[in-house]
């Protein structure tokens, strides 16, 4: 409502429009912000720069109109090309901006639930850009190695078995913007501490994992 008041006033509505022209142009820009959730449902996935296009109007009037909704947009600050020159370099590991949600709660990150996967399949069997081998080091050893786990990362004697079966032929990630809460498939078995969680693509009931911390070195 303060805004709304703050809009009525033509020299301060005119500040409010550059302010937010000069933020887009210095971020990622309006065809980069990508609306994930909105109650015109016909918008999501599309970019700012394209509802602008659709609603005829400039892309600080769009960009109001879409918080005034309570839409929820993400920025898209790396190209494909970055993203593979940074994940070919030996000592990256894989990490995630995701959470461990509950099931169809909240607007989570779209990768809370098929982060490892998604590298897998877009990264190494579609792309190209790394091998497979690349990969799975990148999300087994070399992060045991990175928080000092002794124990873990490898499948060794003495090591604790946390071991995934994988079907390379059937990784399907379907997780999208707008609709974050899919589960990925392609992982038949999965033992965590030596004990099934997943057995033949479906899980146990079993929880066998515990929280793991940072080992000073």
């Amino acid at each position: 409502m303060l805004f709304i008041e703050q809009m009525k006033d033509p020299e301060e509505a005119q500040k409010i429009r550059e302010q937010i022209r000069t933020y887009l142009e210095n971020t990622v820009g309006a065809e980069n912000f990508i609306i994930a959730i909105c109650v015109e449902k016909d918008l999501e996935g599309k970019s700012l720069k394209q509802v602008a296009a659709k609603k005829r109007k400039s892309i600080e009037e769009t960009a109001i109109e879409l918080e005034l909704m309570g839409a929820k947009c993400i920025p898209f600050r790396m190209c494909e090309e970055d993203i593979e020159y940074i994940m070919k370099k030996d000592y990256v590991g894989t990490g995630s901006d995701g959470t461990a949600p509950f099931y169809g709660i909240g607007l989570i990150h779209v990768r809370s639930y098929s982060t490892f996967l998604h590298k897998i399949k877009k990264y190494a069997l579609e792309r190209k850009a790394i091998s497979i081998s690349h990969v799975i080091r990148s999300q087994t050893s070399l992060p045991a190695q990175i928080m000092n786990w002794e124990d873990r990362g490898w499948i060794k004697e003495g090591y604790k078995a946390d071991i995934v079966v994988l079907d390379l032929n059937n990784i399907k990630t379907e997780t999208s913007i707008s609709n974050p809460h899919v589960y990925s498939t392609g992982v038949k078995y999965l033992l965590i501490n030596g004990k099934f969680a997943l057995d033949k693509w479906k899980w146990t009931g079993k929880l066998p994992g515990e929280v793991i911390k940072l080992k000073e070195s």
